[in-house]
């Protein structure tokens, strides 16, 4: 029974492709489809056109570092992460407010909005030049808005959505346990693998950022003069390397 057992997990193994072929896959997709090279790349660019309108090369950049990712660190990324949420509502609040002309420019919103914005990506599956908005998704969600808050309503919305995306990509801080760090992109780093802190203070004082290094680079942890006194004992209670805080940085952060 044990030797069934342990064949059959060995099995499954095997079956799993490797996480660095799905980075690379992710990668070479991408590039192909942001040069438009032969049938692939079309495939892929038109793809992102029918997406993300005048953006698609933008959405593609965004697959593309997903992939260096996971080349890079060997596991897949944590996509609803509180900073990448924001991130989504801040390209959901810029799609929409490139398309709200469709909806502007027709009284009768619906079904003559999805119409044009078709006809718009077929022909930018042709020439890119012709690509106008933010594609389906950019569609979807200025009708949905233009519906709930009319034109003006929606362009509140938007900025608002903006607004809410560059804050919350600054509010959001990593997690410091005594188990190790779990940075907001989900990767988590446990106290053994930290090679060397740094850590820099601004002009006031008031601000810190501490650069953690290990062997695949580092990460900065940016906090207050008082929370950093929390995270230095967690650090220093359970890291075996010292901490350099001589550095000064030039401005706030």
């Amino acid at each position: 029974m044990m030797a069934k057992k342990k064949t059959s997990s060995s099995s499954k193994k095997k079956g799993k492709i490797p996480v660095e072929i799905i980075g690379i896959i992710y990668i070479v997709l991408t590039i192909l489809g942001l040069l438009r090279s032969g049938f692939i790349g079309k495939m892929v660019s038109n793809f992102g056109i029918f997406l993300f309108g005048s953006f698609y090369n933008w959405g593609l950049v965004f697959f593309l570092i997903v992939g260096g990712y996971i080349l890079l660190f060997r596991a897949k990324p944590k996509l609803f992460s509180k900073k990448l949420i924001g991130f989504y509502l801040f390209a959901i609040a810029i799609l929409s407010m490139s398309h709200v002309k469709y909806v502007m420019y027709d009284t009768n919103i619906g079904k003559v909005v999805f119409e044009e914005t078709i006809a718009n990506v077929v022909a930018g599956f042709n020439d890119v030049n012709y690509i106008e908005g933010g594609g389906m998704l950019g569609a979807i969600f200025s009708y949905l808005f233009v519906l709930a808050f009319d034109v003006l309503g929606s362009k509140i919305v938007c900025w608002a959505l903006i607004l809410f995306g560059i804050i919350n990509k600054h509010m959001c801080t990593p997690k410091i346990s005594s188990e190790g760090i779990l940075f907001t992109e989900g990767m988590f780093l446990t106290f053994d693998k930290i090679e060397k802190i740094e850590v820099e203070s601004s002009m006031t004082g008031y601000t810190k950022k501490v650069k953690i290094y290990f062997d695949k680079g580092y990460r900065v942890v940016k906090t207050t003069k008082e929370k950093y006194q929390d995270i230095r004992k967690i650090l220093m209670t359970n890291c075996s390397t010292s901490i350099e805080e001589d550095s000064i940085c030039k401005s706030e952060f």
